[in-house]
């Protein structure tokens, strides 16, 4: 590694000691004035009509604990291609399969639409992405790598990665506060989902575009539960090549978000990148990270700038994609 990229990536170590020692302090904090605040609105409720249920809510509210705002969430309609027919079918919000994605202190952070299984060497969607969120030191908030192929373990065969020349993400405004994270799979125009349908065991595979991934986001539970806790915070799709020059996916995703009232800058990957939950610094730290490969001309075109960012409006209607 350079010594450029070494000074980057002990500055992040850092910042992100930094962060995990201000975010437990902040929790601990919570938690006692959650604790005040709910057994006072629970003991005056119950001196009312015996129930303290919605006393505890107003607490929570209070507090900004609630998980989401329920009226922004509004059950909604899609289309998308079934690839295993061709054929263009519709699903509801409620169909879509995706998992929340919490850091290491539990906050919401974004959501996943998981649908591989974990296969060997690799973890599956679910497992993948929500170690990955909940790393204590997870490197994407402030730092993206360029990753090199290392020498398998010799026991095993697993295959092993080198991460260098550390790079900052374009999202990292120095609060050291997480975006929100949007996981799927996809390419520069299409992304998939899974869908639950009828009895079915396992979630089927749907095809969508930028906008109606958008529209999935917008309507999405756990993504409403991150936007309510990241202040004006931006969205980075976790997509491959979902906003590459050509079709960029992520540009309709934007437009629809900016539609349904979600005015956030959005970023995306112009290319192939890798994620990873077991990411060693040095001997004791273990974090999670995101990384692109430069094996292709394009690939290398990408590394020098290798998200695209789509602002946000904010009632201007020039600044639009």
């Amino acid at each position: 590694m350079s010594n450029g990229a070494t000074g980057v990536l002990v500055g992040v170590v850092h910042d992100l000691s930094r962060l995990a020692t201000r975010a437990a302090t902040r929790n601990a904090n919570i938690d006692m004035d959650a604790a005040r605040l709910i057994r006072g609105s629970a003991h005056e409720k119950m001196r009312v009509d015996g129930s303290a249920g919605h006393g505890i809510e107003r607490a929570a509210d209070r507090l900004g604990l609630r998980a989401s705002e329920p009226d922004r969430v509004i059950p909604q309609v899609f289309e998308g291609v079934d690839p295993q027919t061709g054929l263009v079918l519709t699903f509801g919000s409620a169909d879509v399969h995706s998992i929340p994605l919490r850091d290491f202190y539990g906050e919401f952070i974004g959501v996943g639409f998981p649908f591989k299984k974990a296969e060997r060497f690799m973890s599956s969607d679910a497992e993948g992405w929500s170690l990955w969120a909940r790393a204590e030191y997870r490197t994407s908030d402030v730092v993206y790598f360029r990753d090199r192929p290392g020498t398998p373990d010799p026991i095993t065969g697993e295959p092993r990665w080198n991460y260098t020349n550390a790079t900052k993400v374009p999202w990292d405004d120095g609060t050291l506060q997480a975006p929100v994270y949007a996981f799927a799979h996809g390419d520069p125009g299409k992304i998939a989902v899974g869908v639950w349908s009828g009895a079915d065991v396992t979630p089927r595979t749907m095809i969508v575009d930028g906008p109606t991934y958008g529209r999935i986001l917008a309507a999405n539970e756990h993504f409403n539960r991150a936007l309510t806790r990241s202040g004006d915070r931006p969205v980075v799709m976790m997509t491959c090549s979902a906003g590459h020059p050509s079709i960029s996916a992520a540009k309709g995703t934007a437009q629809s978000l900016w539609e349904a009232g979600v005015e956030r800058d959005v970023y995306a990957p112009k290319g192939v990148y890798g994620s990873t939950h077991k990411w060693r610094m040095g001997t004791r730290l273990e974090g999670s990270a995101i990384s692109f490969r430069s094996e292709t001309a394009e690939e290398q075109e990408f590394l020098k700038d290798p998200f695209v960012h789509y602002k946000a409006p904010r009632g201007d209607p020039a600044q639009a994609p």
